[in-house]
């Protein structure tokens, strides 16, 4: 007959896999998705972006919304700051941009260690919408740097790689960034990382106004 103790122990080892065999399933589906957003967004060009007018602080907020959450499992803290006047809005493609922002705010999360700080920065300029992802994580090597955004590129040996989707330094396909900079090219806009190690990085989305229906 088994012990209770047994019994617990049982009980908690099907958790373990249990948790496990979602957080891989969550990992695999993130990473079909980005292949398959790259593939289609090949096939667009500047002038072919199904866009609609967007409301950029509701867009930001709530992505701040959707990823707090996130953020908090690994007690981490996601700020968001609007230096940009209510109810701006601006034309793009909703559901790219959105692909962007989101591979960068995963990006630190993921960079970041426990107890971190993310924050998203949205303002304007006369010529540009700008959108930084800043985090305090452990940073990028300066030999890295020139590659982090090419496909399938990853920094870090994938031995120092936790098997989850979002726990520190966890490991990926190396399409997070890519993706991230075909979006944002899609609108007309750059993508460039400062970085120190040991220190976090600052990613700097510009989307010029006058392919935003703001000139």
């Amino acid at each position: 007959m088994l012990q209770e103790h047994e019994v617990v122990s049982g009980n908690s080892l099907i958790q373990e896999f249990s948790r496990m065999i979602f957080s891989q399933t969550q990992r695999l589906h993130q990473q079909i998705r980005q292949i398959i957003e790259i593939g289609a967004a090949k096939s667009f060009d500047l002038h072919q972006l199904p866009r609609e007018r967007l409301d950029i602080c509701t867009f930001f907020l709530g992505l701040h919304e959707q990823f707090k959450p996130l953020a908090e499992t690994r007690r981490q803290v996601l700020r968001c700051s609007l230096d940009i006047e209510a109810d701006s809005t601006f034309l793009v493609d909703p559901v790219h941009l959105r692909s962007a922002i989101e591979a960068l705010i995963f990006n630190a999360i993921r960079f970041t260690p426990d107890g971190g700080t993310i924050a998203v920065e949205v303002s304007t300029t006369a010529e540009s919408l700008v959108c930084r992802v800043r985090d305090n994580g452990i940073g990028i090597r300066p030999e890295d740097r020139p590659h982090i955004f090419e496909p399938f590129w990853e920094s870090q040996s994938i031995e120092h790689h936790s098997s989850g989707m979002v726990e520190f330094m966890s490991s990926g396909m190396g399409l997070g960034l890519t993706l991230a900079k075909r979006m944002v090219e899609l609108h007309g806009g750059t993508i460039a990382v400062e970085s120190k190690v040991g220190k976090g990085s600052v990613f700097t989305i510009l989307l010029p106004k006058n392919g935003l229906g703001m000139a």
